[in-house]
C-alpha cells in the first residue's frame, strides 16, 4: 500500500501495482537452482486513490486561564492575592470513545508573611466536572498552610552552627472525578450490536435470531452499568507537618515532612449484594463509599562542601509510606485472616506453600491419604501442599490470607552524589526500594500451555524425583492446583540500582576556546541503568513480570559534547 498522512491523522491511500520475479521460460540452464537471469513481471493495477479520515490518530486540545493577582507591602507586612478561572476541552481522549472530556474551575489564593517570619497561605478551589450529575457537579476544596521562621526572630543569635530553622503545617482538601477512565457516572450506560463474531452464532453476547433454523442475528443492545445520579467528588484530606533545617554555615541541609492522608467517598462498585439478584460488579452503579488511610514520612539529608579546587555534594533521601483500607463494602469472610479490609490496596492475598507432595503422601494405588487435608482436585507428588489454615480438613478458598506486600514498595531510598575538581566532574544517582512484592503468574506457572514458554530459571528450579528436596516449583504440568497464587509464586521485589552516572571534563583552556570562538566546551560520558542488585535474576524489579508487551529495561551509554559560544 502507497499512503500518506494529511491533517489530524486524514490518510490518502491507493494500491499500486507491483513486480514479481519469474523464470524465463525460454532459458537454458545447466543448474535448475541457479539461475542469473531474472525476469519481472506486473501484478494487479494500479488503484484509484482513496480518502480515509484518520480515526486514531487525532489530537485537539485547547484551554483557557485568566487570573487577576495582587502584590503589596505595608511596611514588615507583605499580602498577596490571586483570582484565576480556568476551563479546557480535550476533543479525542484516549479511551474515551473519541467523547472530548471538559473541566472548568475557580481558585483563590491568599498569602500573608512578617518579616519572613510568620507564614500563612490560604487556597481554595471550585471545580467542575461532567462525570456527575449538574446538582453534583461541583466541589469545593480548600486548603491552608502556615510557617514559622525561628532564625529570623530577633532574640535567635547568628551563628555557624544552626543557620537556618522552619517550622511548617499545611492542611486540605482535594478531588478525583476518574473510576478506572470511567465516564458519566450517573448515566445509565449501554453497548449496542455487541456480538462475539469470532464464535458460532449461538454463542452471541447480544441480539437475537428469528426462527428455529435463522442463523441471522438482529442487533441487540446491553445495559452495561446502571446509574447513580447521586455520585459525586471522592475527597482526600491531607496534613503535612514538617522541619527545614540547615547547619555549619547552611553546607548540610535537613528537611523531614510526616504527612497523613484520609481518602473517602471513593468511587467504587458495590460487593455486597446478593449473586442471585443477576447484579455483578459491573453492572451495579458507582457509589461513594470507599475509606482509605495513608500516612508516611519523608527525610532528605544534603551536604554541599568546597575546599580550594576540589567541591563535592552528598544528597541522601528515605520516604516510608502505608495505607490501610478502611472500608471497601467487603462481605464478612468466613475467617478474620481473609479480611481484604484492613490491609494495604492492592496485598497480594493467596494460599501459604507448605511443601510439595511426595510418594509418602499417597497410597498404593496413588490416592491421597485421608488424615491429609483434601484439596479440590487430584493431586500428584511434586505439586504444591498448601497449609490447611482453619484446620477444617479441607483446602479451599477459607484458607486464602495475605501473602505479600502491594508491588509499591512501603520503603524508598536515593542517594546522588558528586565531585568537581579542576574541570573534571563525575556524578552518580542511585535508588532502592524494600518492602515490596510481585507475583509470577500466567506462563510461569503453566509452561507450554497455549504457547507459553518455559523460562530457563523454571526449569532450573522444577520439581523431580532427583531435585526434590533443593526445587523450589512443583513439577512440571498443567494441573490447576499449581497456579493458584501462593508463596511459591511471591518474588521479594526489593533492590537498589546504579541509575546512572557521569564522567566529563570541561575545557576552560582560553587559547583552545578561543580558537575557535567558545566560551566553554564539555565532554561527558554518561550510562544508564548500569548496575541492579536484587533477587530477581530474570526480570527487572520495577518490571511488570506478567505483562507480555512490558520490554526489559536496558543499559544506555552517552557519549557527548557541548559546545557553547
Amino acid at each position: 500500500d502507497a499512503q500518506e498522512s494529511r491533517g489530524l491523522g486524514d490518510v490518502y491511500k491507493r494500491q499500486p501495482f507491483y513486480y514479481s520475479s519469474v523464470k524465463d521460460p525460454g532459458l537454458k540452464i545447466e543448474d535448475p537452482n541457479f539461475n542469473k537471469e531474472i525476469v519481472y513481471k506486473t501484478s494487479g493495477r494500479d488503484g484509484e486513490l482513496l480518502y480515509k479520515q484518520g480515526d486514531t490518530s487525532r489530537s485537539r486540545d485547547w484551554y483557557f486561564e485568566a487570573s487577576l493577582r495582587y502584590q503589596r507591602k505595608f511596611g514588615n507586612h507583605n499580602v498577596g492575592a490571586l483570582a484565576l478561572y480556568n476551563q479546557s476541552k480535550k476533543y479525542y481522549p484516549e479511551d474515551y470513545e473519541s467523547i472530548p472530556t471538559a473541566y472548568v474551575g475557580l481558585v483563590g489564593r491568599l498569602t500573608y508573611d512578617y518579616c519572613s517570619r510568620y507564614l500563612a497561605e490560604f487556597n481554595i478551589g471550585y471545580n467542575g466536572s461532567e462525570n456527575f450529575a449538574p446538582d453534583k457537579r461541583f466541589g469545593t476544596f480548600p486548603a491552608g498552610s502556615i510557617g514559622y521562621v525561628l532564625t529570623e526572630e530577633p532574640f535567635w543569635k547568628k551563628n555557624n552552627y544552626l543557620t537556618y530553622m522552619k517550622l511548617r503545617a499545611s492542611v486540605g482538601l482535594v478531588g478525583n472525578d476518574n473510576m478506572r477512565n470511567n465516564r458519566f457516572l450517573y448515566l445509565d450506560s449501554y453497548v449496542v450490536d455487541k456480538l462475539d463474531r469470532d464464535k458460532d452464532y449461538k454463542d452471541y453476547l447480544d441480539g437475537y435470531n428469528f426462527g428455529l433454523y435463522n442463523t441471522v442475528i438482529a442487533n441487540g443492545a446491553e445495559e452495561k452499568r446502571l446509574a447513580n445520579r447521586f455520585v459525586t467528588w471522592e475527597t482526600a484530606l491531607k496534613q503535612n507537618y514538617g522541619v527545614d533545617m540547615n547547619f555549619f554555615s547552611d553546607k548540610l541541609r535537613l528537611t523531614f515532612d510526616y504527612f497523613i492522608e484520609k481518602r473517602k467517598d471513593i468511587l467504587i462498585n458495590r460487593r455486597t449484594i446478593p449473586i442471585y439478584t443477576s447484579l455483578n460488579e459491573s453492572l451495579l452503579p458507582v457509589v461513594n463509599m470507599g475509606k482509605v488511610d495513608n500516612k508516611g514520612y519523608e527525610v532528605s539529608l544534603k551536604w554541599n562542601d568546597k575546599v580550594k579546587d576540589f567541591s563535592y555534594w552528598l544528597d541522601a533521601n528515605m520516604s516510608y509510606a502505608k495505607n490501610k483500607i478502611v472500608y471497601q463494602d467487603e462481605v464478612e469472610p468466613n475467617e478474620p485472616y481473609m479480611w481484604r479490609t484492613g490491609q494495604s490496596v492492592d496485598a497480594i492475598f493467596g494460599y501459604v506453600t507448605e511443601r510439595f507432595y511426595t510418594e509418602d503422601d499417597f497410597d498404593s494405588s496413588g490416592k491421597l491419604l485421608p488424615e491429609l487435608p483434601q484439596p479440590g482436585e487430584t493431586v500428584r507428588p511434586g505439586d504444591l501442599k498448601y497449609k490447611d489454615l482453619n484446620g477444617d480438613h479441607v483446602i479451599n478458598s477459607d484458607d486464602v490470607c495475605k501473602i505479600g506486600n502491594p508491588k509499591r514498595p512501603l520503603y524508598t531510598f536515593g542517594f546522588n552524589y558528586g565531585i568537581e575538581y579542576k574541570g573534571f566532574f563525575a556524578s552518580m544517582n542511585w535508588t532502592a526500594a524494600k518492602e515490596a512484592n510481585v507475583e509470577l503468574a500466567y506462563s510461569f506457572q503453566t509452561p507450554f500451555d497455549k504457547r507459553q514458554v518455559l523460562y530457563q530459571f523454571i526449569a532450573d528450579g522444577t520439581w523431580t524425583p532427583e531435585t526434590a528436596n533443593t526445587a523450589k516449583y512443583p513439577r512440571l504440568s498443567s494441573n490447576n492446583s499449581n497456579k493458584q497464587t501462593s508463596t511459591t509464586w511471591v518474588q521479594d521485589a526489593s533492590y537498589i540500582k546504579l541509575k546512572n552516572a557521569t564522567i566529563g571534563y570541561n575545557i576552560t583552556n582560553k587559547k583552545i576556546l578561543n580558537a575557535i570562538g567558545a566560551s566553554l566546551i564539555s565532554i561527558k560520558l554518561t550510562g544508564y541503568n548500569l548496575l541492579t542488585f536484587d533477587k530477581l535474576d530474570f526480570m527487572d524489579p520495577e518490571g511488570e513480570p506478567n505483562r507480555k508487551q512490558s520490554y526489559p529495561i536496558m543499559k544506555i551509554y552517552n557519549l557527548g559534547i557541548n559546545v557553547t559560544f
